[in-house]
């Protein structure tokens, strides 16, 4: 039997396979929050990585921290990814504003800046940012000024590499007709 004609068809269909984006700051992604610092017992950093995007303070579904000067929140995922996009969830019940004017930042794993969005503003709940896909292991949202943070959630979506299941499925589909097609032409 020979194996090159299946060969280039399985290469082919392999190619094809497209891995989507992966929010690689939530924690069940293995990413993990910190802040500057902690409004209350409620508001904890993890609050805004934990899958929630509601953004109400009254249903425990924030993050926030005190007034500090260049107030933060960040999060380190399980490895580096190349990220693609960041996506922010602002705090939907009130005080909107308080994120205003923010910077996003992207640290590689010595913590050295490898990308910055500059000074970003929003009003409403939520705000998207594209990113070149850059190489990176922690994202943060800063304010530029003195003020609470206040968060709903933060998704950081990168490509991860893996596909996902269902791209297995077409994979093994495309590979079992390459093998019909192959048999059939050396019939």
């Amino acid at each position: 039997m020979r194996l090159y004609p299946l060969t280039g068809v399985m290469l082919l269909a392999v190619g094809a396979l497209h891995a989507a984006p992966v929010n690689v700051a939530l924690a069940a992604n293995g990413g993990v929050a910190s802040q500057s610092s902690t409004y209350d017992f409620t508001t904890v950093a993890s609050k805004c990585n934990d899958g929630n995007t509601d953004g109400n303070y009254f249903t425990g579904n924030i993050c926030a921290t005190n007034q500090d000067a260049n107030a933060f929140w960040e999060v380190t995922f399980a490895a580096d990814y190349t990220v693609v996009s960041i996506d922010i969830f602002n705090r939907a019940d009130c005080c909107d504003t308080r994120i205003n004017p923010f910077t996003l930042f992207l640290y590689d794993d010595a913590h050295s800046q490898v990308w910055t969005s500059g000074p970003g503003q929003t009003m409403g709940s939520f705000l998207s940012f594209p990113v070149p896909g850059i190489f990176a292991r922690t994202t943060r949202v800063q304010l530029d000024t003195t003020n609470n943070l206040n968060l709903g959630e933060v998704e950081v979506m990168a490509n991860t590499g893996a596909p996902e299941p269902g791209t297995f499925v077409l994979a093994l589909a495309a590979i079992g007709a390459a093998s019909v097609v192959c048999g059939r032409r050396r019939s």
